[in-house]
């Protein structure tokens, strides 16, 4: 609902420009840095959600004034409340449905391939629900998981014993898991940007052992798929590229 309210609020701005003088100045004006900072942001190399932050007032204060605008058209109170509380619903039910996994959610226009390819996932989601998975096998206490930097919530939740890939040989065959998470997913294949450099943490990754291994589960939230758990595989590697 963010930007149709947005866009009626300009529109009712503007019709009423000349007997609220003062609203329609500042709606002007938040317009202007709204759009500005846009064009700005789509310039530079790194797009970071915290840089998106500073633009977050503007927006909110525009989608306020486009819902208080469109109930005052409205003379019943009672109708007024029934429009701003389908106005809450249609902003929250997206989010909500997602409980308790809210930082998973994405713009329901996008799809899920192109979250993947073109967002950097928020860290730490889906951790919980991977460790909870492992934590109901039996014998739990004595799993040994190992996983990147980027998973190190996951030891937070996990009654076994979870290790980083740095603290020991990544080919050491004394362990049971081997955890994947989207956001090293994302770093370690080529960027989009193709005149992005690799980082040192994705050519370290990159540069990892094999392990040979098979997928047992997988942790998706919001059609996304967040966790990857392999089961690693004691024998000999084999020829089958499926395992590894």
């Amino acid at each position: 609902m963010t930007l149709p309210l947005i866009l009626f609020a300009i529109y009712r701005s503007f019709r009423m420009r000349l007997k609220k003088k003062k609203i329609f100045r500042i709606v002007i004006v938040m317009c202007f840095f709204a759009v500005f900072y846009i064009m700005g942001l789509s310039y530079v190399s790194k797009k970071i959600s915290r840089y998106i932050v500073i633009l977050l007032p503007a927006i909110s204060f525009l989608t306020a004034l486009g819902a208080m605008q469109l109930v005052q058209l409205i003379s019943d109170k009672k109708r007024r409340y029934c429009v701003l509380g389908i106005i809450f619903l249609l902003q929250a039910a997206p989010i909500l449905m997602l409980y308790p996994n809210f930082r998973a959610y994405h713009h329901p226009l996008l799809s899920e391939r192109w979250i993947e390819e073109n967002t950097s996932s928020i860290t730490g989601a889906g951790l919980d629900l991977a460790a909870a998975y492992l934590n109901a096998k039996p014998d739990a206490e004595h799993l040994r998981v190992k996983h990147t930097w980027m998973c190190k919530e996951f030891a937070h939740y996990f009654v076994g014993e979870a290790r980083l890939y740095y603290n020991y040989d990544a080919s050491d065959p004394n362990f049971d898991y081997d955890l994947e998470y989207l956001y090293d997913k994302q770093i370690q294949h080529t960027p989009t940007d193709t005149h992005i450099k690799p980082t040192q943490n994705s050519k370290k990754q990159k540069n990892k052992k094999a392990v040979h291994r098979e997928l047992e589960h997988i942790i998706r939230l919001n059609g996304i798929d967040y966790v990857w758990i392999y089961r690693v595989l004691h024998a000999p590697p084999t020829n089958d590229t499926a395992t590894e």
